[in-house]
Order: C-alpha cells, then sequence, then structure tokens
C-alpha cells in the first residue's frame, strides 16, 4: 500500500506545501511521434563478415548525433550512423584496458560519453563516442549489485540512479519483488541511499522439485495485468510512482523532501471480457483451444488486484518535467500523457 511504498524511503522530510502543477493531455493535444528515419542494415553484425545482422543485441544508446551505440554480450561495440557511414567497432575480448569478457549495458551520458559495465572482469569503463578509452573502476561487490541491470536515469552532473537485484524470494508463491534505490557515482561508488526495500514488480514463484532453502530454484511467470515499479531521473531529480498505486514520489539527489502528487482519477475495473483480451493482446494464451478454459482459469488464480494497473511508463525529461503514460487497456485506443511540472 502507498503508506509501506513511502516509509521505504529514507529522505523523506516534510512534504513541500505547495502542490505540483498537474496537467493531463490528451489524444488529441498529445505530441504526434513521426518516425524520422528508418533502416534496415543486412549483415555488418558484430563481427565484421557476420551475415546475422544484429540478433544479439544486449543493451543500446542513442547519441546526440542521432547515431546509436550497441552492443552484446562479447565484444566488439558497434556505433551505427553519424560519422560511421559503415558500423564502426571498438573494444576486443579481454581482460585488459578496452577489452571486455561480459557486458551488460551500454550508457550514454553527457557530452556523449559512453559508460559500459562489464561484470565478467567487475568494471565500468568510461570512452569517447569514437571509442577512445577515458577511464574505468572496479566498483566494490555491494554497488556492483546495483549495476546488473541498467540504470533507471542519469542525473545532470553524471551521477547514475541505480537499483539493486533484491535477490531471490524465500519461498514460493505471488510475490512482490522489492530493491534498494542509490545513488551512484560515474565511478560507481554509491553516494547515496534513497529507499530501501522499494517494491519494483510482481511475480509468481513456482518451486523447482528438489529445490531447497539454501538452493532455491523458481519457475517464473508474471501475473496478468502486473504491477511494477517506474524510475526515472534527470538533471537533478529523481521520480518513482508503484504503478497500482495513487502516488507519484519525486526527490533531488541529496534532498532533505520529498514531493508527492496524487492521482485521483478512478481506477477502470476489470471484467472477465477485458481479462481474456488482455491475456491475447499479450500472447499469453498459447495453447490448443481444448486446454483454453484451463489455461485462463490458472491465469486468474495469478492475479492480484481487480483493477487496472494506473501508470505503463514514466520519463523525467531535462527540465525535470514528468511524464507518466496511463495503462492501456485492451478496449482503449487513447495513448493519455500526464505532464507533471515540479
Amino acid at each position: 500500500d502507498s503508506r509501506s511504498i513511502l516509509s521505504s524511503f529514507r529522505s523523506v522530510g516534510d512534504r513541500a506545501d505547495a502542490p505540483p502543477s498537474v496537467v493531463e493531455i490528451s489524444t488529441d493535444k498529445a505530441p504526434s511521434w513521426v518516425v524520422l528515419e528508418s533502416r534496415r542494415i543486412l549483415g555488418g553484425g558484430f563481427s565484421p563478415d557476420s551475415a546475422l545482422g544484429f540478433q544479439s543485441v544486449r543493451s543500446a544508446a542513442l547519441l546526440g548525433d542521432g547515431s546509436v551505440v550497441l552492443t552484446g554480450t562479447s565484444p566488439p561495440i558497434l556505433r551505427i550512423g553519424g560519422p560511421c557511414s559503415t558500423p564502426c567497432r571498438f573494444g576486443r575480448k579481454g581482460e585488459g584496458p578496452g577489452e571486455y569478457r561480459a557486458i551488460q549495458w551500454v550508457l550514454a551520458a553527457r557530452g556523449d560519453s559512453l559508460t559500459v559495465w562489464d561484470s565478467g572482469v567487475w568494471r565500468l569503463t568510461r570512452l569517447t563516442a569514437d571509442g577512445e578509452l577515458l577511464g574505468s573502476s572496479q566498483p566494490t561487490p555491494a554497488t556492483g549489485d546495483s549495476l546488473w541491470s541498467l540504470p533507471r536515469g542519469v542525473f545532470g552532473d553524471g551521477r547514475l540512479l541505480a537499483q539493486g537485484r533484491g535477490g531471490l524470494p524465500a519461498e514460493g508463491g505471488l510475490q512482490i519483488n522489492r530493491a534498494d534505490l542509490r545513488v551512484l557515482t560515474r565511478d560507481g561508488q554509491t553516494a547515496a541511499g534513497l529507499a530501501t526495500s522499494l517494491p519494483v514488480g510482481e511475480m509468481s514463484y513456482t518451486p523447482y522439485p528438489g529445490s531447497s532453502a539454501a538452493k532455491p530454484m523458481y519457475s517464473v511467470v508474471e501475473p496478468p495485468f502486473a504491477r511494477r515499479g517506474l524510475l526515472s531521473a534527470a538533471g537533478t531529480r529523481w521520480c518513482y510512482v508503484w504503478t497500482g498505486g495513487s502516488e507519484l514520489v519525486c526527490g533531488g539527489v541529496s534532498a532533505d523532501s520529498l514531493r508527492v502528487a496524487l492521482d485521483t482519477a478512478r481506477v477502470a475495473p476489470v471484467s472477465d471480457t477485458m481479462f481474456i483480451a488482455h491475456l491475447e493482446a499479450t500472447q499469453q494464451l498459447n495453447v490448443l483451444p481444448a486446454d483454453r478454459k484451463n489455461q485462463i482459469r490458472e491465469l486468474r488464480k495469478l492475479w492480484t488486484h481487480s483493477t487496472l494497473p494506473r501508470w505503463s511508463a514514466m520519463i523525467v525529461d531535462p527540465e525535470e518535467r514528468v511524464w507518466l503514460q496511463r495503462f492501456r487497456s485492451p478496449f482503449d485506443s487513447l495513448e493519455q500523457l500526464t505532464v507533471v511540472d515540479h
């Protein structure tokens, strides 16, 4: 619930008296998303003689000149577009400077510099957009836990908004996954702990036969209309919202108070028809017609709430406005945006 979520934040002080400005944008006023360029690149994958294209992309970053940087788990790192009329490649396999073993993600920061996290050698590497080595560092094991997934945002000073993995649950069943929220310096050191045990998603865990409490192993299924925690950061602001809750929580990198905006819109209840339509739209009904009713019945057991989640996406833009997209039901063609300006 909202009280338990808010109590997860360490930096809670007095809420600001002045309410944030909230503007709802309907479809007829929303910005028009226009595809400026679409290219299909044949061959030229991560190996110069590859004919497989880019089937093993793990992470991507967009640079200011419109070029795109792509990584797989193994090097090289590719840059496409901008000054690279053909894909530019940099980095090689190994453990020395400019070498990589198990790339998890690439991130574009200020000035189009790149940050690469390699869990194989436990190293953060900073590069120019042309692949020139700027520096590297090895975070502590505790901090490295927050680097396994792509950081949720980059602050104006280059620090990262990162989320820990949280680990496996102690037992099976329907679980809300939780993790710590941290601000990391560019070299991967913890600058501040913003929240503990923050809800980040929900899953259904079924223990595998033979697994034990000492070494648990699970079959994992995401329940229908799963709720999750959305995080974003830009400038000096970060924001969090639980998609099933009504409160948008925002704060600063070293703020002594939080700002909270309430969503007062009615949340739509989910009928049986909408539930089945959602399963079809998300391609979860993947059995023969004779088994369809049984699968619907089993998926219904995993469902934890009776209404639609409120939100499906969130971004904090460089001007520190918060853009929220409402959850779209299978019968709703409107793409409603809400903008919160602090």
